[in-house]
């Protein structure tokens, strides 16, 4: 179909890796991962002959992520689906990339990806895509609109002050009096823990001043205690992953991204209460936030056990041992299953729209 697509096949040495990234732990728990791989692969039999175009690349700073990602999605699939990478290089999508083609599958990163472009663009065109739509992707990648968005939800937010570069030093002179350190300093829009700085006394932000890059960026208190995430799906949360870095007491792009820093527990050792606390307060995030489909909520627990919404993704990375694939882990779902789980609100939404005699009275797409 696409000029520039990339047909993605399973190998036989791939099938066999996903096979075996479902053996892990008891039998038991082997068997319910296989059981729910077989469930999702039944419900979206009737979709089976669905075109799935998976976009990735972008023009963003995350990028080589979404390169990356996007081969490992269309591989997972395409045993179930026929799959068409496309990498985008630019702000413009495919000129054949047509209402009624198919589903598209968004997998792209920060710029474009994140910040509600490539959503408009869909939209424009009338393509029915998985994930958030245009205006939620906005409000998640704007990290001062997503809290205060949640603050106004009744939820705990870490606490903290936004501003514009040109501003720092007013913006601070006139906030940071109100908050305790000490602080962690980073861009208001972005993803992967770029620029972010943390550990700062008010001496050491002064210090910085005036800021290297244009923008708005935030300053909050550093919580310390644990950091939590956890996927959510249809609005339902899925198990507790924490992140333990290394020597930091917090998860930068270092300890993000050098093999070793960070060490993960999942699902997380928390009490029941607490477990019940964070993923209410996911789900309740997710709604706030107009989330669809999928997205992935961060949080910092405090010493005293306090629950402080950090962040909401709207669009996960998608490394088949990342944090979104840690979290469905939890719930008996494999790679491939939680690929198929992510696909299937759009799958239903264009068959309803398409194809109205398959399951037309099943499920809702807003």
């Amino acid at each position: 179909m696409h000029g520039l697509g990339i047909t993605f096949t399973a190998s036989a040495q791939l099938i066999n890796e996903l096979e075996q990234k479902g053996i892990v732990g008891s039998k038991e728990a082997d068997g319910y991962r296989k059981a729910r791989l077989q469930e999702l692969i039944s419900a979206l039999e009737p979709y089976r002959n669905t075109e799935l175009t998976i976009l990735y690349g972008g023009v963003g700073g995350e990028r080589p992520f979404s390169l990356r990602a996007g081969p490992l999605i269309g591989e997972a699939l395409s045993s179930y689906f026929k799959v068409v990478g496309v990498k985008i290089n630019d702000t413009v999508l495919p000129p054949d990339l047509c209402r009624g083609s198919g589903v598209v599958y968004p997998a792209l990163y920060d710029a474009l990806g994140e910040d509600g472009g490539l959503q408009s663009l869909l939209e424009a065109r009338g393509i029915i895509y998985a994930g958030s739509d245009s205006r939620s992707s906005r409000l998640c990648l704007d990290k001062p609109a997503a809290k205060q968005c949640v603050a106004a939800a009744g939820m705990r937010v870490v606490p903290g002050f936004a501003f514009e570069a040109k501003d720092a030093a007013a913006a601070m002179a006139a906030h940071l009096k109100r908050f305790q350190g000490p602080f962690v300093l980073k861009p208001a829009n972005g993803g992967s823990s770029l620029g972010l700085r943390h550990g700062l006394s008010r001496e050491q932000l002064e210090a910085l001043l005036p800021l290297p890059s244009k923008g708005r960026w935030m300053i909050e208190t550093q919580i310390y205690g644990r950091e939590i995430t956890v996927g959510v799906l249809e609005g339902k949360a899925l198990g507790l992953v924490e992140i333990m870095p290394k020597g930091a007491g917090i998860y930068d792009y270092k300890h993000k991204f050098t093999k070793g820093l960070t060490d993960f527990r999942f699902p997380a050792v928390v009490t029941p209460e607490l477990e019940a606390e964070i993923k209410q307060n996911a789900e309740c995030v997710f709604a706030a936030c107009g989330c669809r489909d999928y997205a992935r909520v961060d949080y910092r627990i405090s010493d005293a056990g306090e629950c402080y919404f950090l962040e909401i993704n709207n669009a996960p990375g998608m490394g088949r041992t990342g944090l979104l694939a840690k979290s469905a882990f939890c719930c008996d779902l494999d790679y491939t299953a939680l690929c198929l789980s992510l696909i299937k609100p759009a799958l239903k939404h264009f068959h309803q729209t398409f194809h109205s005699s398959i399951e037309a009275n099943e499920g809702h797409y807003q």
